[in-house]
């Protein structure tokens, strides 16, 4: 066992941060869904703030 690990540590080594830079990849993608849909929402809460503006200002013209 030991034996095989001095030959190979170099590409046991390339695994694992492939694994880890596979891995970062995967949540920072995740992270730009989230953040994009959460600005989908704020803007979504400043549309129905600007109708309710609106039909305030409609309703005190009548």
């Amino acid at each position: 066992m030991m034996n095989f690990i001095a030959q190979n540590w170099v590409n046991m080594l390339l695994v694992i941060v492939g694994t880890f830079a596979f891995i970062t990849y995967i949540l920072q993608e995740r992270k730009k869904k989230i953040d994009a849909a959460s600005l989908i929402i704020i803007q979504i809460d400043e549309v129905q703030e600007r109708l309710r503006e609106i039909a305030g200002y409609i309703g005190s013209v009548k």
